[in-house]
């Protein structure tokens, strides 16, 4: 897209505001940047937040989502989290508490999935430990994709459709018509 779609604006304030805003009380959150120049971009923004939020970097720049995945999943203490990228400005309270409510009874991960087969891995949970210790493998090997992680994981398939309720809490920004497209 050429630009840090975090700092877009949409409906009146950046995309990462407009996210975070949309999040219920939570234990942790956990944002993940790229780098220190990224987070001085995003400071205004974020500075109010301090406190119920924790900053991570990157170890690598610019590796991709992988990368931010191992970053973020780090940093938390809890066993599992919820990923939400900055470029879904759709996300809602309830559906973050009724992905961190689902039980992962034995699986690594809880990812959203749409009846033609297509994932969701940006909108997904992911156990600690285990997501951890694939997501470094995949790294060592040179492979920077989300989705290379699951064959090596016992994955949980939600259904998408019944998820996002009508809504569109998986529309994310890719390219600049995107954002047009929403505000109509």
């Amino acid at each position: 897209m050429g630009k840090d779609k975090g700092t877009l604006f949409f409906k009146g304030q950046p995309l990462i505001q407009q996210v975070l805003n949309s999040l219920p009380p939570l234990d942790e959150i956990i944002l993940v940047l790229r780098d220190e120049k990224q987070y001085q971009t995003y400071q205004e923004i974020i500075d109010p937040c301090l406190g119920k939020l924790k900053v991570a970097f990157d170890r690598e720049k610019d590796q991709g989502p992988l990368v931010g995945m191992l970053a973020g999943l780090s940093s938390i203490e809890s066993d599992k989290a919820l990923l939400i990228p900055c470029d879904s400005p759709g996300i809602n309270p309830r559906y973050v508490e009724n992905m961190l409510n689902y039980p992962l009874k034995g699986y690594d991960a809880l990812v959203p999935r749409w009846p033609d087969g297509s994932l969701e891995p940006l909108h997904a949970v992911y156990s600690k430990n285990k997501t951890i210790l694939i997501i470094e493998e995949q790294l060592k090997s040179g492979v920077r994709d989300v989705k290379s992680i699951f064959p090596q994981m016992k994955v949980c398939y939600l259904d998408a459709e019944t998820l996002a309720n009508g809504g569109d809490i998986f529309f994310n920004l890719n390219r600049p018509q995107d954002l047009e497209n929403l505000k109509k």
